[in-house]
């Protein structure tokens, strides 16, 4: 997987129904993927649902649900995708979840494995 730091943040690319994005990993973000709403609507991802959401700061947000198809290490996942008026899209915990992520911002080390 592709991984790289730009002013000190930690960015990932992954394939989403083909096209490749690069999104900023969040480890503080509990879902699979966030696509801003214009790359959803590019990539014609199928609506699923909204749900409400909690930000860090403590408001509520809700936002429109999605499927993707996501080229995961050796293979091919489906994962719900929450659209955004973000401009990042972000990896969050869920995806990570049984992965290895080796992290050292002042090295420019960013490794992310298969840990199933």
């Amino acid at each position: 997987m592709k991984t790289r730091y730009f002013l000190g943040l930690a960015f990932a690319t992954i394939k989403v129904n083909g096209k490749e994005i690069e999104a900023l990993i969040d480890t503080g973000f509990n879902g699979s993927l966030m696509l801003p709403l214009d790359e959803v609507q590019k990539s014609n991802l199928k609506r699923v649902g909204k749900a409400q959401y909690t930000m860090a700061d403590g408001t509520v947000s809700e936002s429109l649900i999605f499927m993707a198809e996501i080229e995961w290490f050796n293979g091919r996942k489906k994962v719900p995708v929450i659209s955004s008026a973000s401009e990042f899209p972000l990896i969050g915990m869920e995806l990570l979840f049984y992965t290895k992520l080796t992290i050292h911002p002042s090295k420019d080390v960013l490794v992310i494995e298969d840990g199933s």
